[in-house]
This record gives structure tokens, sequence and C-alpha cells, in this order.
């Protein structure tokens, strides 16, 4: 489950707030994602994809969670066009 009815921060490489996204606007975004690529890295444990939205050296985490099963579940977006870009589900 998404975090409640309160904005989620964009943050900087120090960790500082420079924006911030609507749940609202995050789940308007689900019915629209092509995927467009998926991770490389060859580790079973690892489910990423990248969609459409995706730019290189942009792209910021901005929920983490831990799921029943001990998965991390990630999602990243543009940081800044607020743009979903990729969803990350990892067991470390």
């Amino acid at each position: 489950m998404l975090p409640g009815d309160k904005p989620i921060p964009i943050k900087d490489s120090d960790g500082k707030a420079v924006s911030w996204v609507n749940k609202e606007d995050l789940v308007m975004q689900i019915d629209a994602l092509v995927v467009i690529g998926r991770c490389q890295c060859s580790d079973p444990n690892c489910h990423t994809i990248q969609f459409h939205h995706h730019r290189s050296g942009f792209s910021e985490k901005i929920i983490e969670m831990v799921l029943e099963d001990e998965r991390t579940l990630s999602i990243y977006i543009d940081k800044e066009r607020g743009l979903v870009t990729a969803l990350e589900v990892v067991k470390e």
C-alpha cells in the first residue's frame, strides 16, 4: 500500500526534499505504463523493470517497502517530471 494522502518527497543526492508528488498522480499513471526494459544483472532475485518514461540519470526512488515474503519493493519516478520510471522487486 502506498503511503497515505501526504505528498511524497522527491529528494536530491543529499536527501533534501526538492519537490513533492501526490499519491493520486502516481495512481493515475498506472494504466498507461509501458515496460521498455528489465534489469540485466542476472541476479535471480532481481525483478526490476523500466517504463517508457525512464531517462538515465533522472530516476529517484520515492517509495521503498518490505513485502510479506521479505522482498523489497521500490518505485522510482523521474525527479523532474514526476512520472513513474521503474519498479524494482529484490530479495537481498
